[in-house]
C-alpha cells in the first residue's frame, strides 16, 4: 500500500510538510489556517487547509510578472531573454579620488619616516623568572 501523509498534522509535522522551518511556518502559514484540537491539549492542521495556504503563500511571494500557469511566460524559460540583463545597468568600479590617494601616501610616508624612540632606561638587573641571572645580560 502506498503511504500518504496523515490528514491532520501537528505543528512541527505541518511545517515539515510545507517544506519550511517552524518559525517561517508560524509566521506565514499558520495565521491563515484553522487549528484543530487533538486530545486535551494538542492542536493539528488539516492537510487540505495546508495545501490551500501553500497555494496562497506561493501567489503572495511570486516575483512580479512571473506566472506559473503558462511556462512560456516565465522569463527564465523564454529563449528570447537568454543572456539578457534586462534594464539593469552594470555596476561601475569604484574609483578613488586623487586626494584620498595623496592622504594615504602622506600617512605612509609619515609611518616610514618615524624614527624609533631611543631606549633611555637602564638595563634591568632583576633576576629572570627562572631565577638564573639578570633579565637582560649585557644590554
Amino acid at each position: 500500500m502506498p503511504e500518504f501523509p496523515p490528514r491532520f498534522m501537528r505543528p512541527t509535522e505541518a511545517a515539515y510538510y510545507c517544506g519550511m522551518g517552524r518559525t517561517l511556518f508560524d509566521t506565514e502559514i499558520r495565521p491563515h489556517i484553522p487549528a484543530i484540537p487533538i486530545g486535551k491539549q494538542g492542536i493539528g492542521f488539516d492537510r487540505i487547509d495546508l495545501d490551500a495556504a501553500l497555494d496562497n503563500y506561493k501567489t503572495r511571494n511570486l516575483s512580479p510578472g512571473v506566472t506559473t500557469d503558462n511556462e512560456e511566460e516565465t522569463p527564465w524559460r523564454n529563449e528570447a531573454t537568454q543572456g539578457c540583463t534586462g534594464t539593469r545597468k552594470p555596476a561601475k568600479a569604484a574609483s578613488t579620488s586623487a586626494s584620498a590617494e595623496s592622504a594615504f601616501d602622506t600617512a605612509l610616508k609619515r609611518a616610514r619616516d618615524k624614527k624609533p624612540k631611543p631606549n633611555t632606561s637602564p638595563p634591568s638587573t632583576a633576576p629572570k623568572p627562572n631565577g638564573r641571572g639578570p633579565a637582560n645580560p649585557g644590554s
